[in-house]
């Protein structure tokens, strides 16, 4: 019989349960505060932001590509990207970009809709060597 290691109570419970919105971005706050890591939700709209995280979803949707970008903790954002800067990325790596892959991109910080997750505009974009 394999055998099977259990996780205590307490272990579980000092971890914050993984969220959507709540990847850990670089907000650079401006008046030479520098930059500082937080979660994209709690960064203001419109503010530009740098993230770096592996790909867990990828979808072609015509002029752009949604992305699922997580961390090792389990927390997400969602990105989007013009379809032309996601193909330029693939060809400097010499292959598609896929799931698993890990990228860093720079964008802006969008609220599209009041009670959801806010996304990333991706305006630059590449992948990161593994």
């Amino acid at each position: 019989m394999d055998a099977v290691q259990l996780t205590s109570a307490t272990a579980i419970a000092d971890r914050p349960a993984p969220l959507p919105g709540r990847l850990l971005v670089d907000h650079d706050a401006g008046l030479g505060l520098g930059p500082a890591l937080k979660p994209l939700a709690d960064v203001p709209a419109g503010q530009t932001v740098t993230v770096t995280g592996r790909i867990d979803s990828l979808t072609v949707a015509g002029t752009r590509v949604l992305l699922l970008l997580a961390d090792s903790d389990g927390d997400t954002a969602t990105v989007i990207v013009p379809s032309p800067k996601f193909m330029a990325a693939s060809r400097s790596i010499g292959r598609p970009i896929t799931v698993g892959d890990t990228v860093q991109l720079h964008g802006t910080v969008s609220a599209r809709f009041e009670h959801m997750p806010k996304i990333i505009d991706a305006f630059a974009f590449r992948a990161v060597a593994a």
